[in-house]
């Protein structure tokens, strides 16, 4: 019931601000490839948004979604990842009919006039472009990305708890505010 049905959603959750944030960026690299007909560009720039959405922000909302209270926190992370469906599928309507209706015509209902093709392609002005926040948190992603490669290769199981983990970086305390991201 308190899903918003618009793309001027925001939240104040760094995580939700972060994929936001992303998928202004990808919108607009989409748009540039389009305007270049450079349709393989616009393709990666799609499976990259897709990637950091499924394999980032819904892993680390998980529990967002799944609490059993419907609180703010909950609607948050519903509104945030609905918001980026409906925006990305009309960013990629024109080069991906089919599926782009199909997710398109799942949020909003099944009827003639909530056709993705009948939909602007997305105005994104107002999602902030949180530069910095980009910056640290595609660094935190590679920490854990490598140190899942490490466990990878050392057969050591994600579920299993690591005693330590040392990640250097280049000032003290930069990455304090994600310590516990990176250790989930």
């Amino acid at each position: 019931d308190n899903i918003k049905a618009d793309e001027n959603y925001s939240s104040h959750n760094v995580i939700d601000q972060y994929i936001l944030a992303k998928l202004k960026y990808a919108i607009n690299n989409i748009e540039c490839a389009m305007n270049e007909y450079n349709t393989q560009i616009a393709c990666n720039e799609i499976s990259k948004f897709f990637e950091v959405l499924n394999n980032w922000y819904i892993r680390r909302s998980r529990l967002r979604f799944w609490k059993s209270e419907h609180d703010e926190d909950k609607i948050a992370a519903y509104n945030t990842l609905y918001s980026c469906l409906l925006t990305i599928t009309r960013a990629m309507s024109p080069i991906l009919p089919f599926i782009s209706e199909e997710i398109h015509l799942g949020l909003l209902g099944y009827h003639k006039e909530n056709s993705v093709h009948l939909a602007n392609f997305p105005d994104i002005a107002h999602i902030n472009d949180n530069a910095d926040l980009v910056t640290v948190m595609d660094h935190v992603r590679d920490i854990c990305s490598s140190a899942l490669f490490i466990r990878n290769s050392k057969n050591v199981r994600v579920r299993q708890p690591l005693a330590a983990l040392t990640i250097i970086v280049e000032q003290k305390g930069q990455l304090a505010d994600y310590i516990e991201l990176i250790k989930d």
